[in-house]
């Protein structure tokens, strides 16, 4: 009887396990690998450099046995085995759950949408002498927020001096100080009570399935499931789950092509029922891109310099190995 391995994520890491599964593990006749996932195409932060104006979206090259369903996972039970969509129960042998925070394509068009009508709004207020001031307020601590923050800070230089002067866009914290000078030259703000008018305020992404929604995991004070030196969920070494705060601050291929490789070692240890290996969680790298630099922020080193210029070039020839 074939055994079923479920892939279930959104962001590029998921892509890059799913990639290498696909030339070697898939390939068994014993073996069914399905990728669930939200939609087709991904969202690649760092290149995102623009909301209002042209934005470029990826989607995986085509594999050769793995199969891919694009679905809104509603819940998962750990102790029956089952992923549970809006449109039907996948029933698995072997999980892998990235909870990796993103947007999808859609959402981020859909942000967009709501910038354009402000400076429509603001461009009418100015045409009537009007002078209120309006802002784009980015909520939460996360990566792909600070990078659209970035990309309305350059679309506002763009705009019209009258219309530029009464719109402003603000983040909430940033974990180190490096992070918040860098979004303060682009010219974002600090998160902040102000008076104007008018407010876009975006909340931050949300995880594929809220750990509430999973069924058999033991979920800390901080909402995050208490994982093993494995990823595992403590008694399920059948499900690999990457869910870790540090998720927030991590966008870079590099990286995430280096756990994609320890993530398939121990799925190929747990299909052969052979041992597993720790796998150490990275911490943060972090990698964000202005209209006119780079910036890196890692676990222990930042840069704007040539760390930052090296990683975004280094990431843009991976996505041009695994994405379209």
């Amino acid at each position: 009887m074939r055994r079923r391995l479920l892939l279930v994520g959104s962001s590029p890491l998921i892509h890059l396990i799913a990639r290498q599964l696909d030339s070697d593990l898939a390939r068994r006749a014993e073996l069914e690998v399905i990728m669930i996932n939200r939609r087709e195409r991904i969202v690649y932060a760092p290149l995102i450099k623009s909301l209002l104006g042209k934005k470029k979206y990826f989607k995986p090259k085509p594999y050769d046995y793995l199969k891919v369903t694009h679905k809104e996972v509603s819940s998962i039970s750990l102790p029956r085995r089952q992923v549970i969509t809006t449109s039907g129960t996948f029933d698995y042998d072997h999980l892998v759950l990235d909870q990796t925070p993103t947007f999808t394509p859609e959402e981020v068009d859909r942000l967009s949408e709501e910038v354009k009508k402000l400076v429509m709004q603001l461009s009418s207020r100015v045409h009537l002498g009007q002078r209120r001031r309006a802002t784009v307020k980015f909520a939460g601590e996360a990566s792909i927020s600070w990078q659209l923050s970035l990309a309305v800070a350059s679309d506002i230089k763009a705009l019209p001096a009258a219309v530029a002067g009464l719109l402003s866009v603000q983040t909430d914290a940033a974990p180190s100080s490096q992070l918040v000078s860098f979004l303060r030259l682009a010219g974002v703000g600090k998160l902040q009570q102000e008076t104007v008018s008018t407010t876009v305020e975006i909340r931050p992404p949300k995880r594929i399935v809220e750990p509430k929604h999973i069924k058999g995991a033991t979920v800390g004070a901080q909402g995050y499931p208490h994982l093993n030196q494995f990823l595992n969920f403590e008694g399920y070494f059948d499900a690999i789950v990457v869910d870790h705060p540090f998720r927030r601050f991590h966008n870079t291929i590099g990286v995430d092509l280096t756990l994609a490789k320890s993530i398939v070692r121990n799925i190929e240890a747990a299909v052969d029922l052979t041992r597993q290996h720790p796998i150490s969680m990275p911490q943060r790298a972090l990698l964000l891109s202005s209209d006119q630099s780079h910036f890196y922020l890692g676990n222990r080193r930042a840069s704007s310099g040539l760390l930052a210029r090296t990683t975004a070039v280094l990431d843009r020839k991976r996505l041009g190995r695994f994405f379209l």
